[in-house]
């Protein structure tokens, strides 16, 4: 999504905080008003398209940087690619939490413990015969 720029008529926003939020779109100009202090926002690590106002450009404070051509070539691959992470580290998340309940469950039917005890009763381990005198 994009920032509304209904937030301008907040009177008493005292910090902005939007950074790493894969917002889209053109950053407002009211970014630039005298009331926001150059700590008191952050719009770093979005997918905000070029040109990005002054005051939090590169060459500004650098508060909204970067900035994507959304017509050049490698704009939609940063787009795309980033969703793949996304979905690909989501999917990895789920197969981990698959295989360890999983794992716990075959414990629980067999008796045995969870994290594969090799000296657990009926997993073999360290069962020895015992020394004739």
């Amino acid at each position: 999504g994009s920032i509304p720029d209904s937030i301008d008529n907040l009177q008493f926003l005292g910090t902005f905080f939007l950074n790493d939020n894969t917002l889209t779109g053109v950053v407002p100009s009211w970014v630039c008003n005298s009331y926001f202090s150059d700590s008191s926002y952050d719009l770093r690590g979005n997918l905000f398209s070029c040109p990005l106002p002054a005051c939090c450009s590169s060459t500004g404070n650098g508060r909204c940087t970067p900035c994507f051509d959304p017509n050049s070539d490698g704009f939609p691959y940063v787009v795309v690619f980033g969703s793949l992470g996304l979905v690909a580290g989501v999917m990895l998340l789920l197969l981990i939490a698959y295989f360890v309940r999983k794992r716990y469950h075959q414990a629980e039917l067999g008796g045995g413990h969870a994290l594969g005890d090799p000296t657990a009763a009926g997993q073999g381990g360290n069962e020895r015969e015992p020394l004739l005198a």
